[in-house]
């Protein structure tokens, strides 16, 4: 489910020099829990529960990679578009 928030970050970006930022986190699979993490490692996928927290470890921009600050908010992004997937009618 997105929020207002995070709607602009799976969308595309308004201009190709704007930086899309992510966060890089840790997320547990429960200890001893294997059925988790080989269904999250198979798919590359994990459902969280509504209230889970989890701890942010690095924000960067997934295009340019250049890390989270204000200096690289103000320089334009140099990274590669984002792939989309679209289905081409013939």
């Amino acid at each position: 489910m997105q929020t207002k928030s995070d709607k602009r970050s799976a969308t595309q970006p308004d201009d190709a020099a704007d930086h899309v930022w992510v966060g890089a986190a840790l997320v547990g699979m429960g200890q001893g829990d294997t059925g988790r993490a080989e269904h999250a490692a198979r798919t590359g996928r994990h459902v969280l529960t509504a209230r889970t927290r989890i701890e942010v470890l690095e924000v960067y921009c997934t295009r340019c990679r250049v890390p989270y600050s204000k200096s690289a908010c103000a320089r334009p992004c140099t990274g590669a578009p984002l792939r989309t997937s679209v289905h081409l009618t013939r």
